[in-house]
């Protein structure tokens, strides 16, 4: 997938920063792979692994994961949020590119990170010590309005990954504010512990991981993810009011085909919401 178009980013930031969110309704914007903006109608806004460079392309020439596309946005017009918030430490989710230049027009913006690598990250990068925070799963973090909990994924063969002190490595994130409820999977296989946990936090919008794996990949240690008929079933078990697929724009090599998707969800869950973003979009929830 090529995207030749994409919006102007004077325009974009423009927009995150001036929309007015009605009450009891939630701004979203895209920006391509797993990396999305929150705006409450108190105009809070938090991101979502934000992956704003070409920094993976960049460290390494030779990766078979380059971006399809520019990214939709420079770091630097993400100074008005209010947080950031990292699922795990793969370069397209915790993008240092990212942060670096961020930090560069607002060091006060606090980033959280899953507890096993925010040390590391403080390490390596020095300057963006003071704005490193660990994330514990089950630990709200309030940011003005919201409220964001971190949930654990299991994103390695299955398995939940933690370190020594039992801290989880791979997150996903349960973000509320007044009676809107988001869940937002990052890299995650599919778990029944999963599944229970996020039945009983009943989420309105489910943000959902669909490009799955395969021996090649898994050959090549690229991590899997559920698959689009494990998203949409996830979603309908859950009973989620709006899915939105994620993970399947940005790197041909790690995809899968969006329209599969879209075929296996009206085939069997015709009477459910959906939206598939643009990368840049702006969607407007009201429950």
């Amino acid at each position: 997938m090529l995207y030749k178009e994409l919006r102007n980013k004077k325009e974009m930031e423009n927009e995150l920063n001036h929309t007015d969110v009605p009450k009891g309704s939630m701004a979203i914007w895209s920006l391509g792979q797993t990396g999305f903006i929150f705006k409450n109608a108190y105009g809070d806004m938090i991101a979502v692994d934000p992956y704003l460079s070409y920094n993976i392309e960049k460290n390494d020439p030779t990766t078979e994961f380059k971006r399809e596309y520019p990214p939709v946005l420079d770091p630097q017009q993400l100074a008005n949020i209010n947080g950031v918030f990292v699922t795990h430490f793969h370069d397209d989710h915790m993008d240092v590119g990212t942060l670096t230049e961020l930090t560069k027009v607002n060091n006060k913006i606090p980033y959280y990170i899953p507890t096993p690598d925010h040390n590391s990250l403080k390490e390596d990068y020095p300057d963006l010590k003071g704005q490193v925070n660990a994330t514990l799963t089950g630990k709200t973090i309030k940011i003005g309005n919201f409220e964001i909990l971190p949930i654990a994924s299991a994103h390695e063969n299955a398995d939940y990954d933690k370190d020594e002190q039992g801290n989880d490595r791979y997150v996903g994130y349960f973000i509320s504010c007044d009676d809107i409820k988001i869940y937002h999977s990052g890299d995650t296989s599919l778990t029944k512990e999963l599944i229970a946990e996020v039945k009983k936090l009943s989420p309105d919008i489910m943000m959902l991981a669909i490009n799955g794996g395969d021996y090649y990949r898994a050959n090549r240690d690229i991590a899997p993810n559920m698959n689009f008929r494990e998203a949409c079933d996830f979603f309908n078990d859950v009973n989620g009011d709006l899915i939105i697929p994620c993970h399947f724009d940005m790197f041909s090599n790690n995809s899968d085909n969006i329209i599969y998707y879209l075929d296996y969800l009206s085939q069997n869950y015709s009477h459910k919401k959906n939206h598939v973003f643009v990368p840049g979009e702006r969607f407007i929830y009201m429950k």
